[in-house]
């Protein structure tokens, strides 16, 4: 076999792995949004998945997501880490409901209000 060539074919595969965020809070139908490494998804379901191959990752979360005149939904950490390691990772994403509330003194000359409004999460109390 002197001088005869050989040629031999190697395949790579990359082995991936599922990363799913899953929100709770949102009204069904509400379009949210995940930057998974500069990369964006959004979603009108429950579920955004990104697949990647073993490694870390930082995420960032949609927050505030607008639910019309005076509501939002947040979330209490936009921002974080992830590191892929031979496994899917799950992770949660709990919404929490907000309202703008807006206080006026009446009659207007009646005095002050404060605070004169902001955004409160469903069902607390605001003195």
């Amino acid at each position: 076999m002197n001088g005869a060539n050989v040629n031999i074919a190697v395949s790579f595969y990359l082995v991936t792995f599922s990363i799913t965020f899953t929100e709770s809070g949102l009204p069904s139908g509400t379009l949210w949004f995940i930057t998974l490494n500069g990369i964006t998804h959004n979603s009108t379901t429950n579920t955004i998945t990104f697949t990647e191959p073993n490694g870390s990752y930082s995420y960032t979360i949609e927050t505030p997501v607008s639910g019309g005149t005076g509501i939002q939904y947040v979330v209490s950490q936009s921002t974080g880490t992830l590191t892929v390691n031979g496994a899917d990772i799950n992770i949660n994403v709990p919404y929490t409901t907000q309202y703008y509330l807006t206080i006026i003194a009446s009659p207007s000359n009646g005095g002050t209000v404060s605070p004169s409004g902001g955004w409160y999460d469903a069902g607390a109390s605001v003195q």
